[in-house]
This record gives C-alpha cells, sequence and structure tokens, in this order.
C-alpha cells in the first residue's frame, strides 16, 4: 500500500476505499513488523494534503496510543514521522493530534529517551506543532520548552538543529514562551551556536534567537547581556541567504526599544555590514537590512554616522526597485533618517526625493504611506522643499487627500502642512485645488489628528490674501468654526490659529462670517486653554479692532467681561510663554478702547505688565528694532513693536499703526501726547504704503488725531520736544568732547557700527565700549535712505532718523538680525 500511494490521486483512491481504516486495525498487531508497515503506509498518506485530514481524523489516536505504550524504539520513530507528516498540514489537523494526546506523549519522548533518532524526529513533531499557538501554549505547558532547551546543548548537531528549530515556532509571538525560554538558559546556549562549525545550526540558532525577540524588549536586553550581538553581527559576513537575512532582521528587534542596544550595534561594527547589505541581490536581505538599519537610526547620533557612511545613496537606489516590500522599507528608513538636517541634504543630493514623489502613486498603500512621511520630514529643509515642488510633489500630495485610506490621508495632510509654511508654496497649493480639498476632508474625517493637520495646513495658507477669499468661498469658514467646539484641544488650536490669520484679511465678509457662525464665544471659551489661549486671544483682537464686525465682537467680549478679563489678565500676569504674553498685552489694549475695561485693567496691574513685556527679550538691555525707539515712551506700543523682530514688514506695520489707533482715541493726556509723536514718524508716510492694512490704520490713526484737531501740528510738536532734549544732552556733555568712530566686529564683518566715546579713549577702551554695547544687539537694517539704495545703517537712538523725516519722502523695509560679536577687528574715524 505504501508504494500504491506515491501521488495525491492514489492516496485520495485509497482513502476513500477505506485504506486508513484497515491500517489502524493493524496497528493493533502483536508485530511490531506489521505496525511498522502500517505506519510507514499512514506516513505515506499523510503526506498528501487531500488524505491527511482522513487520516488524522481515524488514526491520530490509534498512533498517539501506539507511540505511549510501545517500547519498540523503531515503532515509536514510525509513529513520529506518521505525527510529523499530520502536523504540517495545518490546524484543523493539529487540533486531531493535540486531542488525541499527541503533545503529552512526543514531549515525554523528550524527556524520558536518550536516543538521538528518536529525539530528532519528536523535535521534529513539535516543530510542526507548534506553528500552532493554542499548541504551542499546550507543549510549554506539558514541559516541552526546558525539553527542547536542553537538547540545544546535545553533542549531536543535528539534534541541536532540530531543537532550535522547534524553540523558533513555540516562541513565536508569544512573550510567556519566550520569556519561559529563556529562563531555561536558552539565550547563553544559543548564542554559543552562533559561531557552531555547522551552519545550518548557525542558522537555526540566529532564527530562533530572532523569534524569541519578536516583540520582547525584555529579551533584546537579555540578548545584548549575552553578548548576542556580536554574535549576530559575526554572521553579517555569511554568503549565505537564509543566515545574512535572519541575522540583520535579529539585529531589527534588538535595536527596536532599547536605545542601549542601537549604540552597541553601532560600537560592534554592526552599522557597515548593515550598509553593504543593501546592495545585496536578494531582495529579503535588502528588506531586513533596511529595517535593522531603520530602527539603529532612532538613535540621534547615529543617524549621522549611518547617513556619512553612505547608506543614504543606497536607499535611495532600492526606492526603484520592483518590490514594494523593499521600496516601503526604504521610505521608512529615508524618514528616520531625514529627521537630521545634515541627512535631508544628503537625501537630496542623493536624487531620492523625484523618487518618492514616484511612489505617492504607487498601488500598494503602504509604500504611499511611507513615501508621504519621508516627504513631510524633507519638507523642513528649504532645498528639499524646492526638490519636493518641483519634483510635483505638491499636486500628488493634494491628491492623496482624496485616498479611501485614512493613513494615507493623515501622512499626505501633514506633509502639506509643513509645505504650506512657504509663502511661494501657498500660492501653487491653492492652484493645485488645495484649499478645497483640505475643507471637503475636514468635513468628511472624524478622526481629530487629520481635522488637525487640515487646520493647520489652512492656517498656513490663509496668510496669503488671495488664499483667505478662497477659503471663505470655498465654504472654510464654516468648519474652521466648527472645530472650536471639538473635544481635541490640538484640533482646537490650530483651529483658532487659521481663524486668527483669516480675521485679519482685508475682507470684512470673513470677519462678519467668523462672528455670524458663534466664533467670538467659541473663541473666547478657548482663552483659559494653555493650548488654544494665544491663538484664541489674537482672533479675538483682530475681530474687535478690524472693520466688519469690531463693535460686535466689543460688544460679545464686554457681555462676557466677567470670564474674559480675569482669563487675559491670567496670562499676562503668568508670565509662562511669550506667545501667551504677548497676545494677551495685545488683547488688552484693545479691550482698554473702553472706558470700563480699562479702568478695570489699570485697577488690576494690566497696563503695568503690558509695559513689562518690553524687558522679557533681555531684562538687561530690552533692544527692539531701530525705527520703534522713535516711540520708546508708548509703554503700551511695546509690546507689539518687540514681536516685530519675529515679523514681517507688512505685519509690523499695520501692527504698530493698529496700536497707534487706539493710542489716539485714549484720554488721557500724556498717551496722546506719545502717539503724536509716534504717527509723525509712521502714520502719515505710510498712508502711501503699498500694503491696504497699513493704508488703512495710518488713516484711522490721523484721523483720530484730526478730531482733537492736533493731527496738522504733529510734526512741529515733535520736532520741538526732540530739538529740546537734543539740546539738553549737548549741553550735559559740553565738559566731555566726544568722537566719533565706526567699528568693524569679526563675527559681522560686512557692517559698521557708529560708536561716540570720549575725546582720548585707547583703542583698548573703545574696544571694550564697542563689545559692551553691541554684544548680542538685536538690530535692524534700514534701506533707501538718501542717495543710495544699498546705505546701511544700524538704527540705535532717535537722532538717527531725524535726518530723513525732514526729507518727508522716504519708505523703509525691515529685517531683523542678531549681532554675536566676539572683538573688534577695525576701527575708523567717523566722517
Amino acid at each position: 500500500m505504501e508504494g500504491l500511494a506515491q501521488t495525491s490521486e492514489l492516496a485520495l483512491l485509497l482513502v476513500k476505499a477505506g485504506a486508513v481504516d484497515v491500517l489502524v486495525q493493524f496497528l493493533a498487531s502483536s508485530s511490531d513488523g506489521v505496525q511498522r508497515a502500517a505506519l510507514d503506509a499512514l506516513s505515506t498518506l499523510a503526506g498528501h494534503g487531500g488524505a491527511a485530514v482522513r487520516v488524522a481524523d481515524v488514526a491520530a489516536e490509534p498512533v498517539v496510543i501506539l507511540l505511549s505504550h510501545t517500547h519498540k524504539t523503531t515503532v515509536q520513530l514510525k509513529a513520529l514521522s506518521v505525527l510529523v507528516a499530520l502536523a504540517s498540514w495545518g490546524d484543523e489537523v493539529q487540533a486531531h493530534i493535540a486531542k488525541a494526546g499527541g503533545i503529552i506523549a512526543v514531549v515525554q519522548l523528550l524527556t524520558t529517551h536518550t536516543n538521538t533518532n528518536l529525539q530528532e524526529r519528536a523535535a521534529m513533531a513539535l516543530t510542526n506543532l507548534g506553528l500552532n499557538n493554542n499548541n504551542a501554549i499546550r507543549i510549554a505547558e506539558v514541559g516541552g520548552i526546558e525539553a527542547l532547551v536542553g537538547l540545544l546543548a546535545h553533542k549531536k548537531t543535528v539534534v541541536q538543529e532540530k531543537a532550535s528549530a522547534a524553540l523558533a515556532n513555540i516562541v513565536t509571538y508569544n512573550r510567556q514562551n519566550q520569556l519561559r525560554a529563556a529562563r531555561a538558559g536558552a539565550i547563553d546556549t544559543l548564542v554559543q551556536l552562533l559561531v557552531s562549525p555547522k551552519e545550518l545550526v548557525r542558522e537555526q540558532a540566529v532564527i530562533t534567537l530572532m523569534n524569541m525577540s519578536v516583540e520582547n524588549a525584555d529579551i533584546q536586553a537579555m540578548l545584548a547581556d549575552a553578548g548576542g550581538i556580536e554574535g549576530v553581527i559575526s554572521l553579517l559576513s555569511s554568503e549565505n541567504e537564509t543566515i545574512l537575512a535572519n541575522a540583520a532582521c535579529a539585529l531589527y528587534w534588538i535595536a527596536m526599544v532599547h536605545d542601549s542596544n542601537r549604540v552597541h550595534i553601532a560600537g560592534a561594527g554592526g552599522i557597515k555590514p548593515l550598509i553593504t547589505l543593501l546592495a545585496f541581490p536578494s531582495e529579503r536581505v535588502q528588506e531586513e537590512a533596511i529595517g535593522a538599519l531603520s530602527n539603529i537610526g532612532h538613535n540621534v547620533h547615529l543617524k549621522e554616522m549611518i547617513g556619512d557612511w553612505g547608506a543614504i545613496e543606497e536607499l535611495s537606489h532600492l526606492l526603484l526597485s520592483p518590490n514594494p516590500t523593499v521600496q516601503q522599507e526604504a521610505a521608512t528608513a529615508l524618514w528616520v533618517l531625514a529627521v537630521n538636517d545634515r541627512n535631508k541634504v544628503y537625501v537630496a543630493r542623493a536624487g531620492a526625493i523625484p523618487h518618492l514623489v514616484g511612489l505617492l502613486s504607487s498601488p500598494a498603500e503602504g509604500v504611499k504611506e511611507e513615501a508621504t512621511i519621508a516627504l513631510e520630514n524633507l519638507s523642513l529643509n528649504a532645498e528639499c522643499m524646492k526638490l519636493i515642488v518641483d519634483a510635483g510633489g505638491l499636486e500628488a500630495l493634494v491628491g492623496l487627500l482624496s485616498s479611501p485610506h485614512t493613513s494615507v490621508q493623515d501622512k499626505a495632510v501633514w506633509a502639506l502642512e509643513n509645505l504650506a509654511r512657504d509663502g511661494h508654496n501657498q500660492t501653487l497649493i491653492a492652484a493645485a485645488g488645495g484649499i478645497e480639498a483640505l475643507i471637503e476632508l475636514v468635513l468628511s474625517t472624524s478622526v481629530p489628528e487629520i481635522q488637525g493637520a487640515c487646520a493647520g495646513a489652512l492656517m498656513d495658507l490663509a496668510l496669503n490674501a488671495e488664499n483667505q477669499i478662497q477659503i471663505l468661498h470655498k465654504g472654510g469658514i464654516e468648519p474652521l468654526v466648527g472645530l472650536l467646539d471639538q473635544p481635541n484641544e490640538g484640533v482646537q488650536c490650530k483651529a483658532a490659529g487659521a481663524l486668527a490669520n483669516l480675521a485679519g484679511s482685508v475682507c470684512d465678509e470673513i470677519r462678519t462670517r467668523i462672528v455670524a457662525l458663534n466664533g467670538v464665544n467659541l473663541l473666547g471659551q478657548l482663552i483659559s486653554s494653555p493650548h488654544c489661549a494665544s491663538k484664541a486671544i489674537i482672533a479675538l483682537t483682530k475681530l474687535a479692532s478690524l472693520d466688519g464686525e469690531a463693535d460686535s465682537t466689543m460688544a460679545t467680549l464686554t457681555e462676557n467681561k466677567d470670564i474674559v478679563l480675569p482669563a487675559v489678565l491670567q496670562w499676562c500676569h503668568s508670565r509662562s510663554e511669550k506667545e501667551f504674553w504677548f497676545a494677551s498685552c495685545w488683547l488688552l489694549t484693545v479691550l482698554g478702547v473702553d472706558a470700563d475695561f480699562s479702568a478695570e485693567i489699570r485697577q488690576e496691574g494690566g497696563w503695568d505688565l503690558v509695559a513689562e513685556f518690553t524687558h522679557v527679550m533681555d531684562p538687561e538691555q530690552p533692544i527692539l528694532p531701530g525705527w520703534c525707539y522713535i516711540g520708546a515712551e508708548v509703554k503700551t506700543v511695546m509690546p507689539l513693536l518687540a514681536l516685530c523682530e519675529e515679523a514681517r514688514a507688512v505685519e509690523a506695520e499695520a501692527f504698530a499703526l493698529w496700536f497707534l489707533c487706539n493710542i489716539a482715541n485714549n484720554d488721557d493726556p500724556e498717551t496722546v501726547l506719545a502717539a503724536m509723536k509716534l504717527a509723525g514718524l509712521l502714520a502719515a508716510p505710510f498712508q502711501s504704503s503699498v500694503h491696504d492694512m497699513s493704508q488703512k490704520f495710518a488713516q484711522r490713526c490721523l484721523s483720530a488725531l484730526r478730531t482733537r484737531g492736533i493731527a496738522d501740528n504733529v510734526a512741529e510738536q515733535y520736532m520741538r520736544s526732540h530739538n529740546d532734549s537734543d539740546d539738553t544732552r549737548a549741553t550735559s556733555n559740553a565738559s566731555s568732547p566726544r568722537r566719533k568712530v565706526r567699528v568693524k566686529f569679526s563675527e559681522d564683518g560686512a557692517k559698521w557700527f557708529p560708536v561716540e566715546v570720549e575725546e582720548g579713549t585707547s583703542l583698548e577702551g573703545l574696544k571694550v565700549a564697542a563689545l559692551s554695547r553691541f554684544h548680542g544687539l538685536k538690530g535692524c537694517e534700514i534701506q533707501g535712505f538718501l542717495d543710495s539704495e544699498s546705505d546701511l545703517m544700524a538704527m540705535d537712538e532717535p537722532q538717527d532718523v531725524e535726518a530723513f523725516w525732514k526729507l518727508r519722502s522716504w519708505h523703509i523695509r525691515i529685517r531683523t538680525y542678531v549681532v554675536d560679536v566676539v572683538d573688534v577687528v577695525d576701527v575708523v574715524e567717523e566722517a
């Protein structure tokens, strides 16, 4: 019969004819020869999938009984062969064996017999049975793991190999079995087998160690302590593809959690061999090597090492692999490594960015997702950002917003949020349909992370005036206001930021829409939130101060004064974050237009806190951009002007003039006088500003002053008061002749800075004075003075502006800088 069942068709015919039942009867024979023959026939039939289920159903229990009761080694070997053949056919057949008591019988053989052949065959049976998790648990319960660990030290390498193979299956994705094997001493023995002279033993040992470390941080640490890292790395020089792939995979798991293991791998020389394997002609080896490098690369210092040693060039090539899994792993490694700024440059130079953009159209969702994350990280670098745009990345990412897969949408919108921080990209994203796509996504998704990222992208896009109008017309105001009422503070924060940018638009309809949708109340509720306060306050400030809904917003804030004012003052008092402090000071100046609000602000010390903000940047030397010094007397203006160091010129103009509007309407005589001085230098020239908002505020400021009948003589009053202060200063210095020189600093050799010292001061004394005065200076460059557009100078006192004021025809463009002086390198006499 054994000879007849050589094909599946014949085996099925024999089973249908009742051969299995007949063979089972032979197992009860008193002749061990008959038993062996019957077992051989059953083993042959069990080798065919179609017949295996019937064999297991009828013969499993009789075979197990025979295995447990016979003392004939040859019969036991034949019975084990039947179980080995049956157990290779999956869960249904394995369940029959387990139900028949086969697991206990096999483990008992391991613990009671010393016959090498029996031990080898029993280990093979457990190898197949251990593929089923329920069986793996049962094997552990009856002592199978300890028995197998004992066989790892067997003198026969074939037994070592089979025992290791059985353990590999029994511990896979089973934390309890992994730890049980470790407690039984498996790790130390397996590490020793990594250097076995037998290749099959080395191969199986590394597989078992890999499986023991899968998703088990404790085992990963034990492996490192036992010298396993060095042993596994030694296998990376093998020519055996299976050994290479599993050794790399073992390192992947060892480096998964513990940063110390990553450093250990690098110190043991594991990085360079893994990079070499990226070019190995096996997709599986490439895949595992990439994974190991990715996990090692989570260490902030090792990222640079991996990049410096050429891994990024190889990973760039692998993005073009025909294997989607390799593509995905390569994209993952690149986004891990591209967290490092130097590696971003390597990625750009390796030509990887067009490949990553190309992967955004891959049919494999995992590939698209990982490529998108890589582009998200790379987009933080200006050079990479340009390459992404040039490769068509904006259009591709906008297209992914409509993906049916949430994970892909999530990564795409985060990448777009980064790209939208660039002014030019804001226009391109809008042209690619990005605004409409973002609005549609935020309306259709319920995932907070995606909602927040959409709001963040719209927040950046709303810095563009044309985009603000598009967001309004595409229906974007409604969902953004709606997000203010979401329970997730991250979503609320970005929605408030988007509305803050939109509220500063020249389009009154935007503010009208925000207010109509109950935006003021919702923003007011966020003032107490540490995550949302600054953006909510800025949004409310703009709504309360710009045309369109200023009166309505102020009315709503006044109605809720008992809630709003304490919250704003709290942020001022806390001084915890510069952003909170600035926003709070700004809103206080808006609220202060109302007499009742102003009185309460004064009573609570709010105006003192606003003035104190001027010292936030540097308590010892609160230096603001030079052009702001002309209004240094106006304490309530200072918080805004301090922020001009970080603002764009158009924002600086508009914001400063907005403050002047409030000051010009103030009832305090000293404040109005200060406003006159400021308005004489700022408001009049900015009536011709190229920025609509600046023109509007300048006109409103001068209008307020004219209402008081003082606008026409503003300049005269300013010049008179300024000349008086000059005369006083000249008188005080009459007894000490002064010498004017220009100095050049070693860290800023392109610019000269004026310094005035007493006549007779030594060169060394001059250097000390210059360094003392300008160290850490935060100043500004003024362009377009006199007859030369390229004339640059540092403004540090009001008189520097006086000559230009007399010309009555000037325009300034602000660009802040920081002088980090080290030493004076040159001095010349001032002309």
